[in-house]
């Protein structure tokens, strides 16, 4: 990489890559903080794209230096966090929306009859 190239990616990529951190940051916050309807759907969907921000900034400053991805090529450190995330972002809100969850939900916890208490 040339020395220009270089100046160029220490200057512009870590701004980029908070701009984008800080939008999809914003989206989840503000939906949890509204509450309003559909907001876990909002919020989820903030939490995991901040967190993939996160990721391609690490992957993309030192992944050079870490085995296994210093042999990609340089444009696969900014795919392959989306690749991964998305899907699983993807699928942790089609399990919320079918009801798959190891807790029960509200609506369901408010109908079931109260036991009395002794």
């Amino acid at each position: 990489m040339s020395a220009a190239a270089a100046s160029f990616r220490a200057k512009c990529v870590p701004g980029v890559l908070q701009q984008r951190e800080r939008l999809v940051q914003s989206a989840g916050s503000g939906a949890l903080a509204e509450l309003q309807p559909g907001w876990p759907r909002w919020h989820a969907t903030g939490m995991g794209g901040s967190y993939i921000a996160l990721l391609t900034g690490s992957y993309v400053d030192s992944g050079p230096q870490l085995p296994l991805w210093n042999r990609l090529p340089h444009w696969m450190y900014w795919i392959i966090p989306t690749e991964i995330g998305v899907p699983l972002i993807w699928w942790a809100l089609r399990r919320f929306q079918a009801g798959v969850s190891p807790r029960p939900r509200a609506a369901a916890r408010s109908a079931a009859p109260s036991t009395p208490q002794r």
